[in-house]
């Protein structure tokens, strides 16, 4: 394991949730740098596992039914297929057109650590993978607005709760003890989240954490407010989660491997060879005329690390810690 940051022993689930990266992760970071899922960043999201693959739908509560894009399906599947429930025709997009289909397929799918299993369409030339209002009745999620986070109905019982009152000053981090009082996966890893309904404004990065022999673990809080907040004894401040998904070390050979997934679905664009007219053109320098050419020169000569829109850009490798003799 190789940390980002110098961290003391005492906090070790802050050094884990900084050095280690989840699958789930690794692939969102795919998706969300790449052009094949398009859309509104802001609308809600979550992370799914279905077959060998995770990716992150859309949580969208105008679809009548739970969509799959067939490149996600294939992906996800390969040659074992799922069971087919029923041949389709096709459905109907939410401007009227109609989209061909696959079917309808019984899909086993994780979220946050919990197993579904659900009927899906699987939908060729689709947007995006969504999980319709269908999904949401038959297995309890909601979308709180005010945290913007999709929880499900029963998440009380995988609640934290402060273990005694805590009084975190303004505008600082402060490592609290907090109590899991659900069910616990001894094959899953504990993914700790800051959800505090009565304080809006305390947060934390998802964490991952040891709960000792009496459910109790620990997670750094950081209060974003101006001022002192106390949270009382048994005051619910997030959720507990089981992980099942393989972590990472977030080193250098992990972010490369990111990179060249991302790199990979890019599509190849061909570069155009600028002329010195060209560049004269399209650089419009404002400088001495007696310099002008000279600058027009070492474009030319370098227009390789010239980017002309957003598929062509390059990679920067040679960057050293701060700490590093090589400055």
């Amino acid at each position: 394991m190789e940390p980002l940051l110098q961290a003391p022993a005492v906090i070790p689930q802050l050094i884990m949730s900084l050095c280690a990266v989840s699958i789930v992760t690794y692939n969102k970071l795919s998706e969300i740098m790449t052009p094949f899922h398009g859309g509104n960043k802001t609308r809600p999201r979550i992370n799914v596992t279905t077959g060998k693959m995770s990716f992150n739908w859309l949580f969208d509560t105008g679809a009548a039914i739970t969509c799959m894009n067939a490149d996600s399906f294939r992906d996800a599947f390969g040659h074992q297929k799922p069971r087919l429930v029923k041949e389709s025709a096709g459905c109907i997009a939410a401007n009227g057109s109609r989209m061909e289909s696959l079917g309808i397929f019984e899909i086993e799918m994780t979220i946050r650590g919990r197993n579904f299993t659900h009927h899906v369409t699987v939908v060729e030339n689709l947007n995006d993978n969504i999980l319709g209002i269908d999904f949401m009745h038959q297995h309890k999620l909601n979308y709180d607005s005010t945290s913007k986070q999709i929880t499900f109905a029963h998440m009380l019982t995988n609640a934290l709760y402060a273990v005694k009152e805590v009084t975190i000053p303004a505008l600082s981090l402060m490592m609290v003890t907090i109590k899991y009082k659900g069910l616990t996966n001894e094959h899953a890893q504990p993914i700790a989240t800051i959800h505090a309904p009565q304080h809006p404004t305390i947060s934390g990065m998802p964490a991952w954490v040891s709960l000792d022999s009496y459910k109790n673990c620990k997670i750094i809080i950081d209060n974003c407010a101006p001022y002192d907040i106390v949270l009382p004894r048994n005051e619910i401040l997030g959720i507990l989660e089981f992980e099942s998904d393989e972590y990472l070390p977030l080193n250098e050979d992990t972010v490369n491997s990111i990179i060249s997934n991302i790199e990979q679905k890019f599509p190849k664009v061909n570069k155009k060879q600028f002329s010195r007219q060209e560049i004269a053109q399209k650089a419009h320098l404002n400088v001495p005329d007696q310099y002008k050419q000279k600058y027009i020169d070492i474009l030319f000569r370098h227009q390789a690390a010239i980017s002309v829109n957003k598929m062509d850009l390059g990679r920067a490798k040679k960057f050293y810690p701060q700490n590093s003799s090589q400055g």
